[in-house]
């Protein structure tokens, strides 16, 4: 019995050895699950985080967001947010619309977009920007 098992293993490896197979790709980026993180979950924390720096040098002050949406889908996210003074007090700011791409564990804001209203909508900027965004993030 080991002769056959061993025969048949070796007869496999020289089959598919020398032949290149075409690999499918780990996923489709529109087959992938788009879900929304809760609050305080770490995914989250670290999504808006990575857009604190941008949206408060422009504020020029500290800001908390109030979350209209936030979505991740692979290694990609999505939010739409609203940026106002911490504990709701003081200044208010126009929504930021965002798209993240995770590297490496980290999450980075690889756009933001223009909200002006001669600007194409947001899901339409994303889809030329990037082709591989998971068609799950184009609400």
């Amino acid at each position: 019995m080991r002769r056959l098992v061993f025969a048949a293993s070796a007869l496999a490896i020289a089959v598919t050895g020398g032949v290149s197979l075409p690999t499918a790709p780990a996923h489709a980026q529109s087959a992938c699950q788009a879900t929304t993180p809760g609050p305080g979950t770490s995914a989250r924390r670290q999504i808006l985080n990575a857009l604190r720096p941008q949206v408060e040098a422009m504020a020029r002050e500290d800001v908390e967001f109030v979350v209209d949406r936030i979505r991740i889908a692979c290694d990609w996210a999505r939010v739409v947010v609203n940026p106002r003074a911490p504990g709701g007090q003081g200044n208010h700011y126009e929504p930021v619309d965002a798209v993240f791409q995770r590297s490496g564990g980290v999450w980075r804001v690889r756009e933001t977009a223009c909200g002006e209203v001669d600007c194409a909508p947001a899901a339409e900027q994303y889809r030329k920007l990037f082709p591989n965004l998971p068609t799950a993030l184009l609400f």
